[in-house]
């Protein structure tokens, strides 16, 4: 598959998603909460003037920053034209003078820098080359500039035993393969999942601030259901990830969470 095949493929799958992401976002909770999670430790890192949000989607998160920080600029990326116009129309509906949209890949932001990039729920899992991305990303990023990225992990203990237990083999061990296929039953979506050292090797020129990660024990987004079951426990097993994040277990979630700094004499 060519590249230009390869990335229409996930907008292409992107655009069947935009709706069906809107609706989600409304009425599952745990995504709410880990999402939020997700939200705060940009607001402890953030920095600088210029923000890219890598993989925007519907635009939740570029208004919500838009929002918190009228005097910085901010700059939607996306390569699914569905999610670009959710997001378009959300500027307009909450009279956000600070943010504009750049659909497509990093290839098309030339000229562009950034103080600081953030990347939710695994937009990095669907590139060609994890390496490569990262090269990219370090030239788009100013000296001494952050960039939070969030992954899918390729090893999950919790959801291979989820899926072990209902005799789905194939489920349980897809991750592990070298082409996963996402979330979705209804659309495929080719991607990779990761090990965290695989991470940190491809942003080895970049100095690792902060690292969590999330649903090791706590319900992962998609399994709401069982954190409703779970009622105060899951409170506690949240606080338990927590702790679990400063062990070699932080990368044994559903996501992990880094944060690296860019050297400033770069």
């Amino acid at each position: 598959m060519t590249r230009e095949n390869y990335y229409k493929a996930i907008a292409e799958h992107y655009d069947r998603e935009a709706a069906l992401y809107e609706q989600r976002l409304q009425t599952n909770q745990t995504l709410k909460i880990i999402r939020d999670d997700f939200r705060q430790v940009v607001i402890e890192f953030i920095q600088g003037r210029d923000i890219l949000d890598f993989g925007c989607g519907a635009g939740s998160d570029i208004c919500f920053f838009a929002a918190q920080y009228p005097e910085k600029s901010f700059t939607g990326m996306d390569l699914s034209s569905k999610m670009i116009e959710h997001t378009h129309d959300k500027i307009i509906n909450k009279k956000l003078s600070n943010v504009k949209l750049s659909p497509g890949t990093l290839d098309d932001l030339s000229g562009q820098t950034f103080d600081f990039i953030y990347v939710f729920f695994g937009a990095l899992n669907t590139v060609p080359d994890l390496d490569e991305t990262a090269a990219q990303l370090e030239k788009y990023l100013n000296s001494g500039g952050r960039i939070l990225i969030t992954f899918v992990n390729k090893w999950y203990p919790m959801g291979m035993l989820a899926y072990l237990r209902r005799l789905n083999f194939k489920k349980a061990f897809e991750r592990l393969r070298k082409t996963w296929w996402g979330y979705s039953e209804n659309y495929l979506l080719r991607s990779r999942t990761y090990y965290g050292w695989q991470i940190k090797r491809s942003f080895k020129n970049f100095n690792l601030l902060f690292k969590r990660g999330y649903s090791i024990l706590y319900p992962a987004w998609f399994q709401d259901r069982i954190r409703i079951k779970l009622g105060p426990f899951a409170e506690k097993l949240w606080h338990l990830d927590t702790y679990l994040s400063k062990t070699f277990f932080w990368s044994w979630g559903d996501y992990v969470l880094l944060v690296f700094e860019k050297d400033s004499d770069k």
